[in-house]
């Protein structure tokens, strides 16, 4: 069984508990936990204190989804549940039938304006004297409180209508009349199912298997260089206590015949916990501590069965080798490839893709439509289109001449253009700058 977080002001939450009682007597079986905050601010300090007991997470709405995903504290599966016109809807009938209000002089938050004018539009209401701050990833509720206020002392409003439980508090605390809209329950039953839904996938994903095959990439030059049979014994003694604790942590087994190759048998989930959703290797600095003279590489690879996740594991190592060594990388089912693990920054890309833009860029260009996933990694890690040689020699793992060569090639082909030079503090020739055009960034 999976457990599903509700985050959001006491009323909500109530509302979606109320729901999924509704659920569980249908025979879903889920447990809910009751994240409930005063303030969206609390958001962070609730998601920190439950993260250990919550499988995915249901937001009542989008500004605590965005504070949790702005500050990078979504370590699980989240849904939040947005405001649609059925809940502006039924607001405006409140304002409407019960407080006799004018449906005119209002002020909205959290919509974006077209679909606030279309409600209008639909029930042949004038919109003119109708104003709407639509939320971004970075609104502030101060923000949204000054835009009603500030409206409501100019005497353009008869009504604030608010998404935010904050936002409704303290405009009331200003006198200024307020309304504020809340989920429907129809529109609770169909996010509360995409969250259960979230869940069970991460179930069945952390029971896959997962195979880690690690293997010592100078392992013929340490053979030659040991000229006594003791030494080779000792370092496979110390090899094989290594796997046995890595084992014990890793709820799994391993096989060692004594050569090059490391095999390690487990779940994802435990692998996931291990390296903390993928951004640490324990086992990788284990054995670089311990044992110094080796040049490890490891690659992970989960699967539904042991020869796909055995697979790709291999595609993983492979990766691995190709950034030189003493890294280690992570093929998921659906051949999505992250890495390098524990080394700086991890990207997460598509080794393999059907994205027209990048195969077409890789047959004009002779680029590995691989590195050209990277790029695009790195890209998005970096918030812009743009990037230098000697960023991209830091993200791909890669000497900056070639990152030279590869944005030189991408030129010639009308894949990237130089647009200026980066400014830098420090003395010596600064570095040019590339926009890149591959495909859709979502930057």
């Amino acid at each position: 069984m999976f457990s599903v977080g509700v985050v959001g002001p006491k009323d909500t939450v109530e509302i979606i508990m109320e729901v999924a009682a509704e659920f569980k007597e249908h025979g879903k079986q889920f447990s809910t936990t009751a994240l409930v905050y005063e303030n969206e601010d609390e958001t962070l300090d609730l998601l920190a204190k439950f993260d250990n007991t919550v499988d995915v997470y249901l937001f009542t709405g989008q500004v605590p989804f965005f504070i949790a995903k702005n500050h990078g504290a979504l370590k699980k599966p989240a849904v939040f549940i947005p405001r649609t016109g059925t809940g502006l809807y039924r607001t405006l009938l409140d304002i409407s039938y019960h407080y006799g209000l004018a449906l005119n002089k209002l002020s909205f938050d959290t919509f974006n304006q077209a679909t606030v004018f279309e409600t209008f539009t639909e029930l042949r209401l004038p919109r003119e004297e109708i104003y709407v701050k639509e939320l971004s990833e970075n609104s502030q509720v101060k923000d949204l409180v000054d835009f009603h206020a500030d409206l409501w002392k100019k005497q353009k409003i008869c009504a604030a209508v608010t998404c935010l439980y904050s936002v409704y508090e303290k405009l009331n605390l200003m006198g200024i009349r307020v309304f504020r809209i809340v989920p429907t329950k129809s529109l609770i039953r169909e996010n509360l199912n995409y969250a259960i839904n979230e869940g069970r996938t991460q179930i069945l994903k952390a029971t896959q298997i997962a195979v880690v095959l690690i293997k010592i990439n100078n392992f013929g030059n340490l053979f030659k260089d040991f000229y006594s049979g003791y030494k080779m014994a000792q370092l496979k003694l110390k090899i094989h206590q290594l796997m046995v604790e890595y084992s014990e942590k890793t709820q799994g087994s391993f096989y060692y015949p004594g050569g090059d190759e490391i095999f390690v048998f487990s779940t994802r989930g435990v692998i996931e916990d291990q390296t903390e959703n993928y951004s640490k290797s324990s086992l990788l600095n284990d054995m670089r501590d311990e044992l110094p003279e080796l040049n490890i590489g490891i690659g992970i690879g989960f699967g539904k069965t042991a020869n796909e996740a055995e697979a790709n594991a291999r595609i993983a190592l492979q990766q691995a080798k190709d950034a030189g060594g003493n890294s280690a990388f992570i093929i998921m089912d659906d051949g999505k490839s992250v890495g390098p693990i524990g080394n700086g920054e991890t990207l997460e890309f598509e080794w393999r893709t059907d994205d027209e833009n990048l195969n077409m860029a890789s047959q004009k260009t002779g680029i590995k439509t691989s590195t050209l996933t990277k790029i695009n990694s790195a890209l998005t890690h970096l918030k812009r289109n743009t990037i230098t040689a000697q960023e991209l020699s830091h993200y791909l793992k890669m000497t900056p001449r070639s990152a030279r060569r590869i944005l030189n090639t991408l030129e010639e082909h009308g894949q990237a253009t130089k647009v200026g030079e980066e400014n830098r503090s420090q003395k010596g020739r600064p570095s040019s700058l590339y926009r890149i055009y591959l495909s859709d960034l979502n930057l």
